[in-house]
């Protein structure tokens, strides 16, 4: 066992310190919300300076790109009066504190700076409808028994229990098939700009000893129901009065 004590000693001295230096951090950044300097000399880290962010995020600006880190970051002390944030632990034993070093309102941009943007977006578009129109005529081409000049892929056995990496979307797609004539066909988009054409040559039955045994979760869900239509008889019978003010307090 000495192995695995050493180990557990290790992993809960580790959770010690990093609790104890957590604590620190976080009282630092707070007690002088003017700088991160005096935190970072304290535990050796690099101040780092981000380009610019939005409220909605989405910038892919690593640990700041985080829901709670945002809605701190634009917080009206933290925007208004230029305070560090608290820390925010945005990932197991992470902690970022952050701060905003120039704000500016919210804008119309100038044509001249999104006009690529908008002609990318748009020949995204007229691609993926060219994509879907054309994928959609030879999806009624192969359906009539032509063979469209698709190279099909190596075929793979999926079912809903081992999709094979296959998106569930396609998957379901292909459950939904009517494959009373073989070889069936499925065609969908795929991504912003294809279409994903899908031959299902082979049905095989599912064996019902691997499906396990419905009952449980048969009788689990009729519990449920049931528990619920009872709850509405109840709210149904019951003179209730709420009040706002109750729910408020803390």
């Amino acid at each position: 066992m000495r192995g695995e004590v050493e180990a557990e000693l290790k992993k809960s001295r580790a959770q010690r310190r990093f609790s104890e230096a957590a604590d620190a951090f976080q009282n630092m950044v707070y007690e002088q919300p003017d700088s991160l300097k005096p935190a970072a000399e304290r535990f050796k880290l690099k101040i780092q300076t981000s380009d610019w962010l939005t409220r909605a995020g989405g910038e892919s600006r690593g640990p700041l790109d985080n829901r709670k880190v945002l809605a701190a970051l634009f917080s009206s002390d933290t925007l208004n009066n230029k305070r560090n944030t608290d820390a925010i632990e945005v990932a197991t034993g992470t902690l970022v504190a952050a701060r905003v070093v120039e704000h500016q309102p919210a804008a119309q941009r100038k044509l001249e700076e999104v006009k690529d943007e908008i002609t990318a977006m748009l020949q995204r578009q007229e691609a993926g409808e060219l994509a879907r129109k054309d994928g959609e005529a030879k999806l009624a081409e192969l359906r009539k028994g032509g063979a469209a000049g698709v190279k099909w892929g190596t075929p793979v056995t999926v079912s809903r229990r081992d999709p094979q990496k296959i998106p569930g979307g396609v998957v379901r797609s292909v459950m939904a098939a009517d494959t009373s004539k073989l070889p069936a066909y499925v065609g969908l988009p795929s991504g912003e700009a294809g279409y994903l054409l899908v031959r299902i040559s082979k049905v095989v039955e599912g064996d019902p000893k691997q499906a396990g045994d419905p009952m449980p979760r048969a009788v689990g869900l009729a519990g449920a129901a049931q528990f619920e239509a009872y709850l509405e008889s109840l709210r149904k019978q019951a003179d209730i009065s709420v009040n706002p003010g109750n729910l408020e307090k803390k």
